[in-house]
C-alpha cells in the first residue's frame, strides 16, 4: 500500500516546495521510501526523476506536472520496484496504491507478447506494461484492490482508476487552473488554502448519513472516483474525455445461478490464499466472529503463517473473548489481545478521527483504529473479514426490513415522521417499518432526515435512491445495496483510513471479485435471512458447535452513550461550547440533543463531534 499525489497546472509553473509540503500529510500511507517525478505537459516531457532506483535530470524549474509517491514496501522490496515508475522510453509514469493479486499471470501473458521486465516480481511494473498493451482495458483484467494514476505523455492524458468495491480511495479536484489527484483529500485541501469551500450539499449528506458518498466530497469541485470507475483527463484541452465504469456490480446480480457449497469453499480459500502473498510477515484480525474465524481456518489449512490480533472489552456487551479463545485453541494459533481501555480516551478519539480526510461518523472507527495501531507495531499486512455481512445477509436489518409490517396496511404510520415533535426521539425507524416501500424501510437504517429537521437544515439530495436497483428481486436489491453502499462507502472508508494512518495494509478476502460475482449470481433463498451467512457456517460446521455458529452477533463498537453523556469528557465539553465551529459557523445548537438523552441523540452528537474535529484539522 502507498500514498499517491499528483498535480497538473494548466499554465503556470508549479511551486515544487509547496506541493511537497501539501502532500507530506499522507506519508503515513507509505513511510518506507519516497519518489518524485516532474514534467511538462506542453512539451510532453519528463524533466526530473528522483527515487530509490533512479535519479534523472537536474532541473526542478519549468515544470507543470508534479507526481509524488510514498511507499509501504510489501511486495518486491527491491529499489527497482519504487515509484513513481517510469517507462524506459519515459512516455508513461505510473503511481499505484494497492495490491494486484493476479500480477504473475498478467506478467506471464505480457512476456509471451514480447514485453521485457526490469523488476523481479513487482505488480507495479505489470500495470505499467499492461497499460501499454491494453490501455484502459487493463483495469477490468485486474484482480486486486487499487487506486491507479497513469500519465501518458505520448497522448497528453492522465488516467485514474479505482478497484471494483472501492477498497482504495482516489480523490481528484479540477478547476480552471489545476487538476489534482490523491489517495487523500487532505493534501488537496491543503493545496487550496483559503480557496477551499465546503459543499453545502455534501454537508447535508453527511449529517443525514454520517458519510459522504462517492462521487462527491466535502469540498466543492472535489470528487471521489466511484468504485469500479476510471476517468481519462486531457492534459492539454483541460477536459475529462471519458468517465466510465469498467466493472458494474449490477451486471452480476441475478437469481439464475444455483449455490454450491464446494464452489464457495474453493473460491473463498483461493481468495484467502492469494491475499497471503507478500514479502513481509502477515497478521489477521480475529474478532471471534464467523468471518474472521473462517479466514483463520483457511490460513491454518493452507499451512501459511499468520499471527492473529483481537480487541477485547471489559464491557461484556461488546466482549467476545470467550469465542476468540475457542478459535485460538481449536487452530493452535498465536494470538495477541489489545484491551479496549477508556484511559486517555479523548486522545484515542482524536487520533482515530485524525485518520479521516472527510468527516466520518461510524463509532466502530475507534476499536478498528486501536486494532490497526496494535498490529502495525509488528506487521505491515493484515487480513480482515470486512464485506461478509453485506455479501451474505449478516445484519438484522436484512430480515427486519424484507417484509413490511402487516403487509403495508399501516403504511400511513410512516407519515408520522413528518411531525417535528418526534424528531428529537430518533430517526423514525419504527414508523418507517410500516411503509410499503422496501427501499424506504431500508434507508431508515442509514438516513437521519429527522436530524436535519432539528438543525433546520434542508433535506438535500436523495443520494441513496440513486443507488437502489428496483429491477431486481427484493433479496438482490438488499444485497446489492449493502455491497455497493455500505461496504464501499462505509466499511471500506473506515478500514482504509484507520489502517493506513498506522501504515498497515488490510486485505479483505470476502471482497474478492470472483467470490462477489459468484455469490451475486446465485439464487440464495430467503432462508438466508433467518440462517444468516449459512455458506460461512457450513464452511466452519465441522470445527465448531451450533452454539458458536448461531450465537447473537455483537457489534464492534464501544459504549457511546456513556462517553457522550456520562464520562465528563474534556473533548465533549469544548465541542459543546460556543467556541466550536458547528456552533459558530453552522449555528447548530445542541441543547435539544443534550437534554433529550437517548441512543439516537448520542449518535447524533458523535456525528457532529466528528464534523467539528474534521474542521479543526483542515481549517484551523
Amino acid at each position: 500500500m502507498c500514498g499517491i499525489y499528483g498535480q497538473i497546472a494548466k499554465s503556470a509553473e508549479l511551486n515544487v516546495d509547496h506541493q511537497i509540503q501539501a502532500c507530506n500529510s499522507i506519508s503515513c500511507r507509505g513511510p518506507d521510501s519516497q519518489g518524485l517525478v516532474l514534467g511538462n505537459s506542453i512539451n510532453q516531457k519528463i524533466n526530473y526523476i528522483q527515487s530509490n532506483n533512479i535519479n534523472y535530470g537536474n532541473s526542478k524549474s519549468s515544470n507543470n506536472i508534479f507526481l509524488k509517491h510514498f511507499r509501504l514496501e510489501i511486495l518486491d522490496l527491491d529499489s527497482k520496484a519504487s515509484q513513481p515508475m517510469v517507462s524506459e522510453d519515459k512516455q508513461h509514469a505510473l503511481l499505484f496504491n494497492g495490491e494486484i493479486y493476479n500480477h504473475r499471470e498478467l506478467r506471464n501473458f505480457l512476456k509471451s507478447k514480447g514485453y521485457d521486465f526490469f523488476t523481479n516480481h513487482s505488480d507495479t511494473e505489470v500495470l505499467l506494461k499492461g497499460y501499454k498493451h491494453w490501455e484502459e482495458q487493463l483495469f477490468d483484467k485486474l484482480d486486486g484492490q487499487f487506486a491507479i494514476s497513469i500519465l501518458d505523455f505520448e497522448k497528453s492524458l492522465t488516467l485514474l482508476a479505482r478497484d471494483p468495491l472501492g477498497q482504495k480511495p482516489m480523490y481528484y479536484y479540477v478547476d480552471s487552473s489545476q487538476f489534482t489527484f490523491s489517495s487523500s483529500l487532505i493534501p488537496i485541501i491543503s493545496n487550496l488554502g483559503v480557496n477551499k469551500k465546503i459543499s453545502k450539499e455534501s454537508l447535508n449528506t453527511y449529517l443525514k448519513l454520517g458519510v459522504i458518498t462517492s462521487p462527491n466530497t466535502i469540498i466543492e469541485n472535489g470528487y471521489k472516483l466511484m468504485p469500479g470507475e476510471y476517468i481519462k483527463f486531457d492534459n492539454n484541452n483541460w477536459t475529462i474525455l471519458d468517465k466510465s465504469l469498467y466493472w458494474k456490480i449490477n451486471d452480476f446480480a441475478g437469481d439464475e445461478g444455483k449455490f454450491n457449497q464446494e464452489e464457495f469453499n474453493t473460491l473463498f480459500n483461493n481468495s484467502v490464499d492469494k491475499r497471503l502473498i507478500a514479502d513481509v510477515p502477515i497478521a489477521n484480525f480475529l474478532s471471534g466472529g464467523l468471518d474472521s474465524t473462517a479466514i483463520t481456518k483457511s490460513i491454518v489449512e493452507s499451512k501459511k503463517e499468520s499471527t492473529s490480533y483481537s480487541v477485547v472489552f471489559d464491557d461484556k456487551t461488546y466482549d467476545e473473548s470467550l469465542w476468540i479463545d475457542e478459535v485460538v485453541q481449536k487452530y493452535n494459533i498465536p494470538n495477541i489481545k489489545e484491551n479496549f481501555s477508556f484511559e486517555n480516551f479523548d486522545q484515542i478519539v482524536l487520533e482515530a478521527a485524525d485518520s479521516f480526510d472527510e468527516p466520518f461518523a461510524d463509532p466502530s472507527q475507534i476499536p478498528t483504529y486501536i486494532l490497526s495501531k496494535s498490529i502495525s507495531k509488528n506487521f505491515r499486512v493484515a487480513l480482515s473479514g470486512d464485506g461478509s455481512d453485506e455479501l451474505l445477509f449478516g445484519y438484522e436489518r436484512n430480515a427486519i426490513t424484507y417484509d413490511s409490517k402487516f403487509n403495508g396496511l399501516l403504511s400511513f404510520l410512516s407519515s408520522l415522521n413528518n411531525f417535528s415533535f418526534f424528531s428529537k426521539y430518533g430517526v423514525g425507524r419504527k414508523f418507517t417499518s410500516f411503509d410499503k416501500s422496501l427501499p424506504k424501510r431500508y434507508f431508515s437504517y442509514f438516513e437521519d432526515n429527522n436530524l436535519l429537521k432539528l438543525l433546520n437544515f434542508q433535506k438535500g439530495k436523495d443520494t441513496l435512491h440513486e443507488k437502489w436497483d428496483n429491477t431486481l428481486s427484493p433479496l438482490k436489491q438488499i444485497q446489492l445495496f449493502e455491497l455497493s453502499v455500505y461496504t464501499s462507502e462505509f466499511m471500506n472508508t473506515k478500514v482504509d483510513r484507520t489502517s493506513m494512518k498506522n501504515s498497515l495494509e488490510v486485505r479483505s478476502p470476502f471482497q474478492d471479485k470472483k467470490l462477489v460475482e459468484y455469490i451475486l449470481s446465485c439464487n440464495l433463498s430467503d432462508t438466508v435471512l433467518t440462517n444468516k451467512k449459512y455458506p460461512v457456517k457450513q464452511y466452519l460446521s465441522k470445527d465448531f458447535s451450533n452454539q458458536f455458529l448461531n450465537r447473537e452477533k455483537k457489534g464492534f463498537s464501544f459504549p457511546l452513550y456513556n462517553y457522550i453523556y456520562n464520562d465528563k469528557s474534556k473533548l465533549i465539553e469544548h465541542f459543546l461550547s460556543k467556541d466550536s465551529f458547528v456552533y459558530r459557523e453552522l449555528e447548530i445548537d445542541m441543547n435539544l440533543l443534550i437534554n433529550n438523552k437517548n441512543k439516537a441523540n448520542a449518535h447524533r452528537l458523535w456525528k457532529i463531534l466528528m464534523l467539528e474535529l474534521w474542521y479543526k484539522r483542515t481549517h484551523e
